[in-house]
């Protein structure tokens, strides 16, 4: 035998020992991943798991929510900082009060035209009504 075919043969068997552990290493690979892949049982009870501990957690949060913006509106009340319902019910308090306000113009106006029609009435006394 000569070198040449020394070395073919010693490469063939160096291939067909490849080949098996390939073989071997792919066939213990699906034994472990058979093995350590969860069950649709097992998702199901992880799952299961997860929605518990939330509903557990969950009364506790409006409590931290809370308190978080209690903290807030402690630390930004110094800068005089107004809340989104504060500034809403201001804006309504100060449309009520342009309304009021029109309506006591609209008031004087034609109060004003009917004492110019008249000749100039007399001017109300500032004097308040005995009782």
């Amino acid at each position: 035998m000569t070198t040449n075919d020394t070395i073919t043969q010693a490469r063939a068997g160096a291939e067909q020992v490849l080949a098996r552990t390939q073989e071997t290493t792919r066939r213990v690979a699906d034994e472990v991943r058979a093995k350590t892949e969860p069950t649709a049982e097992q998702l199901a009870d992880a799952v299961n798991e997860l929605i518990a501990w939330s509903r557990r957690s969950t009364p506790r949060s409006p409590l931290d929510i809370a308190e978080v913006r209690s903290g807030i509106e402690a630390r930004l009340s110094p800068y005089l900082v107004v809340s989104r319902g504060e500034l809403a019910r201001l804006e309504s308090r100060v449309e009520d009060l342009e309304a009021e306000l029109a309506t006591v113009r609209k008031v004087a106006d034609k109060a004003a035209r009917a004492a110019k029609k008249t000749g100039g009435a007399k001017k109300p006394s500032a004097a308040k009504p005995e009782a």
